[in-house]
């Protein structure tokens, strides 16, 4: 490796993520402050397609989770916030799933792409400040920016929480 580049290289950020707060629900649901919980289990399911995949696109697409600044949330996501972009590189990821969508052969072309994944994820991330929650970005890149679909995701998740 050459001056410090990346084995394969960053790929730009294409598009801007899509950007949810994980603890959402348990504040507004239950009333109940996020500091001092810490998240000891992810575990479910998440799926993302391409509804208009391009016979020779292939689109790849990461799921991350992080503890994050809740400004972050209202703020909105942009490019820069994509988990390919270089300024994301040494962020706390405690959740990282890649995901790849092959392109659909010719006689299929227009066709949705689909992959999906069962999550199971014992990592421990504590909320230590009151500005904090948990954070889900899903970002995504195409090689080939010119045939890239509509990408879609959707999931379902439960959170082990070990309150204060």
């Amino acid at each position: 490796m050459a001056s410090g580049a990346a084995p394969f290289g960053t790929a730009p950020a294409l598009r801007e993520p899509a950007r949810l707060d994980g603890l959402l629900n348990f504040e507004q649901s239950l009333g109940a402050s996020t500091v001092g919980v810490t998240v000891r289990r992810t575990r479910g399911y998440f799926v993302c397609y391409d509804t208009d995949q391009d016979a020779a696109a292939i689109e790849q697409v990461r799921f991350t989770a992080y503890v994050g600044d809740n400004n972050d949330i209202d703020r909105g996501a942009n490019a820069n916030d994509n988990s390919y972009d270089d300024l994301s590189e040494n962020r706390d990821f405690y959740l990282f799933e890649p995901f790849i969508l092959p392109p659909v052969s010719v006689s299929n072309a227009g066709l949705e792409a689909t992959q999906g994944r069962v999550i199971d994820n014992r990592s421990s991330r504590k909320i230590e400040e009151l500005n904090q929650t948990i954070i889900y970005d899903v970002s995504a890149f195409s090689p080939n920016s010119a045939a890239e679909g509509t990408l879609g995701f959707s999931f379902d998740l439960s959170m082990l929480l070990a309150l204060p």
